[in-house]
């Protein structure tokens, strides 16, 4: 599957997509959308507790593995968040999305190869990874939502 972002000028007024209609027409807000609900479902594990309830586990019942785990995501958010949203305001929204991409990736492979470890060391650095990532594509989705739509539309887009 190979995902596109349009933010030209012309693509924002002419962008329009044969049997859609409103904001649903422009390419970037299905495919947003359809990452978001993506995110969304994998985000649910580690808000659900299944994801801390392992850690849990798997370091010997210490509340503390746990606490230090969503620690380590949350201070990468506050470190890279302010980066990423100085960054995707000089450079391409586009590509900054597709680098964080690469970077969730990474973060899904490395969670995948920690968890077999069964320990809960070898998920420190991919907590590091998921808090880049995490802290990377809201600020910039949300504005890469803006550039593509006209001003009249953008409460649709955001009242989904």
């Amino acid at each position: 599957m190979i995902v596109r972002f349009y933010v030209t000028t012309s693509s924002v007024m002419t962008s329009s997509a044969k049997g859609w209609t409103g904001v649903w027409r422009y390419e970037n807000v299905r495919t947003l959308y359809s990452f978001m609900l993506a995110n969304t479902c994998g985000r649910a594990i580690w808000d659900g507790q299944v994801f801390p309830a392992y850690v849990f586990l798997a370091s010997g019942y210490s509340t503390t593995a746990v606490g230090f785990l969503a620690g380590v995501n949350g201070m990468t958010q506050l470190t890279v968040g302010p980066v990423v949203g100085c960054l995707s305001d000089m450079y391409d929204r586009a590509k900054i999305l597709k680098c964080a991409a690469f970077i969730g990736l990474f973060a899904v492979f490395g969670t995948f190869a920690a968890i077999r470890t069964e320990g809960y060391e070898a998920l420190i650095p991919c907590m590091l990874l998921w808090g880049g990532f995490n802290s990377s594509i809201g600020p910039t989705m949300d504005s890469l939502l803006a550039d593509t739509t006209s001003e009249g539309e953008r409460s649709q887009v955001y009242m989904y």
